[in-house]
């Protein structure tokens, strides 16, 4: 089985976002191969999520976890360029950057040239540059999107469509899910217009085991808004009071579009009845666009992982349509805890183990391995001297590993802390009071080390999602946890992925693997007792 990721525009990069961090809970795929496709390369959001990629693959290379080890086990792909580069993005602006270049519109004939008058403004023909998106205008999109169907033998598209036939071809299902906002321009009119592209693509060239290519979708409604500046007001830009109507207007035209069926085996449709404007700015598009993390992006990328792991049957099937949504009342509408949360079972003590695991990582241990005096108090440290050889973790290498490591956790962390925070929303999933203390400190770019106490260490979930009495210590528990992990080992598996010296020798990226093992071990066994979890011990 393989599965495929698609982000169409620049909201659907922070649903990608939040994909890429749940995969590094290790809630994902093996394999995820992505696809962007976004005409504003440059976008603040692409951008955000391009560095984060880059993180995760570097940490899942050199952290070396052994292969039944959850954290980081999803490999992530791209297609490549001829020189073997990673194609994050593809954008349609090529020599063209508007209709009337698209069109060459002035090369019509003037029935044509009257046609393109009826159907577009002279503005949207030829003042809207594409190059930072189509500005709200799905019109403008729709017919530029439709242009990827002469695409499909350059790349990215080549790759993606060789691995799914190859897929197909060994006889296994071949999952494909799509990002895009139904109330902007690029994601709405990327979304029925890919799907369809590859869908008749499977059936014109009549792949082998066609019945088990199934594409699903997550298309977010209208969820958040903001403020235009006063000079901005006579521009072309994307109106956030036409959100609602731009939704009501394509959700018609897909159902027109899909009356003798829809290339989608199962579409996701959520969004908000409040729609959210606090810490969102208004820009034109570029490096400026970059706004943050709201929870109906991790919703999505939670549709895409429960497409994935769906028992589908082969052949096409009528189109599954679910949503996400609270029916009460406006003012009680406001309150998100876990029970509203899809895949919440799974999701809950995964977050916690891995949000407690970065909050221990940053605040205490990383700290204490950086510090001048960690190998003369060695003694001191029963772990250290169990696990590793004097110095290990001083290494180059190994500190190299440990500094990328702490710049993911601080990615995921304000990742945390933007759709707890940066919302009008009240979430009752961590503990918000503890989430403001971090925020505090990665917004000013400051370190944790010695920032977060031992109270707000072992109140990490919210006090609301789950009734529980915190122990009595935070960091000294999981001191206790890391240090009796040697004579707790049972597995001779395990023994020997916790040796000192592993098969080929002890570098600095074993070791460094080896304290993300040793710490997730402390870390979930911490959390058990501390939040009354009763979970067996894997």
């Amino acid at each position: 089985m393989s599965f495929y990721a698609i982000g169409i525009g620049g909201t659907s990069a922070r649903c990608v976002e939040s994909l890429i961090h749940l995969c590094a809970m290790g809630l994902g795929p093996d394999k995820l191969h992505i696809i962007f496709v976004d005409p504003d390369e440059a976008h603040g959001n692409l951008n955000r999520v391009k560095v984060l990629i880059s993180r995760y693959l570097t940490l899942k290379k050199e952290l070396n976890f052994p292969e039944d080890f959850r954290l980081f086990k999803t490999e992530i792909t791209f297609s490549r360029d001829e020189n073997n580069q990673p194609i994050y993005a593809w954008s349609p602006v090529r020599e063209e950057k508007t209709l009337s270049e698209y069109f060459k519109y002035h090369t019509l004939s003037k029935e044509y040239q009257d046609l393109c008058q009826l159907l577009y403004t002279r503005s949207e023909l030829e003042d809207l540059e594409w190059d930072q998106g189509f500005r709200g205008r799905a019109s403008v999109g729709a017919p530029v999107m439709a242009g990827i169907s002469k695409q499909l033998d350059k790349e990215p598209w080549h790759t993606l469509i060789q691995n799914i036939k190859t897929t197909l071809g060994n006889g296994y299902f071949a999952k494909l899910f799509i990002f895009a906002t139904i109330f902007g321009a690029t994601g709405a009119s990327g979304f029925p217009t890919i799907a369809k592209i590859l869908r008749d693509k499977a059936n014109e060239e009549n792949w082998g085991n066609k019945g088990k290519f199934k594409i699903g979708g997550a298309l977010l409604l209208p969820y958040f808004s903001y403020n235009i500046p006063p000079e901005k007001q006579d521009t072309i830009y994307a109106h956030p009071e036409h959100f609602i109507l731009n939704a009501k207007t394509a959700l018609s035209h897909y159902h027109f579009l899909w009356r003798e069926g829809s290339p989608y085996d199962a579409v996701y449709l959520m969004g908000e009845r409040i729609l959210d404007a606090k810490d969102r700015t208004y820009a034109e598009g570029g490096i400026n666009q970059e706004n943050p993390v709201h929870y109906i992006e991790l919703l999505s990328a939670l549709s895409a992982l429960d497409f994935y792991f769906q028992k589908h049957q082969e052949g096409r099937q009528r189109l599954f349509s679910y949503y996400a949504g609270r029916e009460v009342p406006k003012e009680e509408a406001k309150m998100v805890n876990w029970q509203d949360i899809p895949l919440s079972e799974k999701l809950e003590n995964e977050a916690l183990f891995f949000t407690s695991l970065g909050i221990a990582y940053l605040s205490f241990y990383l700290p204490l391995i950086k510090s001048e005096k960690y190998e003369e108090a060695r003694d001191l440290i029963p772990w250290d001297a169990d696990f590793f050889r004097k110095g290990q973790l001083r290494l180059e290498k190994a500190q190299k590993i440990l500094d990328e490591l702490a710049s993911y956790f601080y990615s995921y962390l304000r990742w945390v802390c933007e759709f707890h925070l940066s919302t009008e929303q009240d979430l009752r999933l961590f503990n918000k009071d503890v989430l403001k203390n971090v925020f505090s400190h990665i917004k000013k770019g400051e370190e944790l080390a010695g920032k977060i106490d031992e109270e707000s260490f072992k109140t990490i979930l919210a006090p609301e999602a789950r009734p529980y009495t915190p122990l009595k210590y935070g960091y000294d528990e999981l001191w206790e946890e890391m240090c009796r992990i040697k004579e707790t080992i049972k597995k001779k598996k395990e023994e020997e992925r916790l040796s000192t010296v592993p098969p080929g020798g002890e570098t600095g990226e074993f070791a460094t693997g080896k304290l993300v093992l040793l710490l997730y071990k402390a870390i979930k066994r911490f959390c058990n007792k501390n939040y009354g979890l009763k979970l067996e011990e894997e």
